[in-house]
């Protein structure tokens, strides 16, 4: 087994590694690698994800992407809906973001959305 001295990820390398230049080189590039895991935090649903993704857990039957945008053209008039605007001849649709304003989505990050929640497994 390896010393107390040698129980660390640099001080294994250490025994790897004998040239000084290379040695601090891959030193280097490992503190790098630990910096940037630290920071990283995953990527967490937006919020127009989790309202799409609610529609859909609402709507019963075979879900296509018409009538996922049928349902969406329908949820306007609904309080407290954030979509605005349901455009199918420019192929987007303009909604309320809380933080941000108003904003705009392509029906090709819908169809992206919609194929998302169809192949995520059902939990029960």
């Amino acid at each position: 087994m390896f010393s107390k001295n040698h129980c660390t990820a640099t001080g294994c390398l250490s025994l790897y590694v004998h040239d000084a230049e290379d040695l601090e080189k891959l030193l280097g590039i490992v503190r790098l690698g630990v910096a940037i895991k630290a920071q990283h935090v995953g990527r967490r649903p937006g919020f127009l994800r989790c309202y799409l993704q609610q529609v859909f857990e609402d709507m019963h039957g075979d879900v296509t992407f018409e009538r996922f945008i049928d349902r969406l053209e329908n949820s306007i008039l609904e309080p407290g809906s954030p979509i605005e605007i349901v455009k199918r001849k420019f192929l987007f649709l303009t909604y309320f973001h809380p933080k941000e304003g108003r904003k705009e989505c392509t029906f090709k990050t819908l169809e992206n959305y919609l194929s998302s929640f169809k192949n995520k497994p059902n939990p029960g």
